[in-house]
């Protein structure tokens, strides 16, 4: 996954990154703080499935009102 981010900033030009994970999957939560994406707020989808939004690089702003920039 760290390869994954390295390539969308280096070749891709990505600036942030955002995952949207289930909170109830843990090992995935685990992987994006790992990873040292920031969790933002639980958002429902199309579907109306929770996910929480996952930033990364960290943004302050975004830990605190859960939009991404």
């Amino acid at each position: 996954m760290r390869l994954l981010l390295e390539e969308a900033v280096i070749r891709g030009g990505a600036r942030r990154v955002l995952a949207r994970i289930n909170p109830d999957n843990a090992v995935s939560s685990r992987v994006a703080d790992k990873l040292g994406f920031v969790r933002g707020e639980v958002a429902l989808d199309d579907d109306g499935e929770p996910l929480a939004q996952w930033l990364w690089p960290p943004s302050t702003d975004f830990a605190h009102d859960g939009e991404a920039p």
